[in-house]
């Protein structure tokens, strides 16, 4: 989807308060002014481009036949992260986490091998974490959208002894439970924001930081990530009860 901002003809930046070069070249206080002016502009897309690469998120997963092609070798394919969440905003994603009772690296070949048979995939990257602490292989596959989108399909064959085993599906269980339309706007929002700010921060952290913290806005989201560095994010789980 495409968004157009429609104004009068003989309007310009300076109808708002603001010089022609605004997002150049005036202090930080307008720029600041103007983003949220543009935001507010926006505002009803927000959840109508999230909802939108939802639904193309699960077109590809239909196309790729990810689920199918794992359980072809004896293994269960988990859809985990933002797409499980419907919190998919700028940052195109799709996470599996796979097990397998009979795990081997064959096996983790031989099926991504399949999937990669689909021309849209354009490039693979492995990483053997076998002997590390997550005790899983690796699988990041970049895929190309008919719109020319770039796409990021991580998927993580995991050991079954691996202290990550079912933990971001509990994760996304209990986040499902929480969400209200409030708290998923302003995740929706403040995710939306870094992107067009060109900020990096992990999905979990925006969730930690709304869902534990009641950060609400953009501006306090990269105050308390300034704050929180190192602190174990990944480890963090909604406190909810799964029954």
């Amino acid at each position: 989807m495409r968004l157009r901002l429609r104004l009068h003809p003989n309007w310009s930046a300076s109808n708002f308060g603001y010089s022609q070069n605004v997002m150049f070249n005036t202090s930080l206080s307008n720029q600041e002014k103007f983003r949220r002016f543009i935001l507010t502009m926006l505002d009803i897309d927000i959840e109508e481009i999230s909802n939108a690469n939802y639904c193309a998120a699960l077109d590809i997963i239909k196309e790729l036949k990810i689920e199918e092609i794992w359980g072809k070798h004896n293994s269960k394919a988990n859809l985990v992260g933002s797409v499980k969440t419907k919190l998919l905003m700028n940052h195109l994603d799709i996470d599996y986490h796979i097990y397998s009772d009979d795990f081997s690296i064959e096996k983790s070949f031989s099926a991504i091998g399949e999937i990669a048979n689909n021309p849209k995939v354009s490039k693979i990257l492995y990483i053997n974490s076998i002997e590390k602490e997550d005790r899983c292989l690796e699988w990041h596959l970049d895929y190309v959208d008919d719109k020319k989108r770039l796409w990021q399909i991580d998927m993580i064959h995991i050991l079954n002894d691996s202290p990550y085993v079912g933990k971001f599906e509990r994760v996304a269980e209990k986040m499902n439970h929480i969400l209200t339309d409030e708290i998923r706007n302003t995740i929706l929002r403040i995710k939306w924001e870094l992107a067009i700010n060109k900020r990096k921060a992990m999905g979990i952290e925006v969730c930690k930081a709304v869902i534990k913290d009641n950060i609400l806005k953009y501006s306090e989201f990269l105050e308390w990530q300034e704050a929180n560095k190192n602190v174990g994010i990944l480890k963090w789980e909604p406190e909810i009860p799964i029954h």
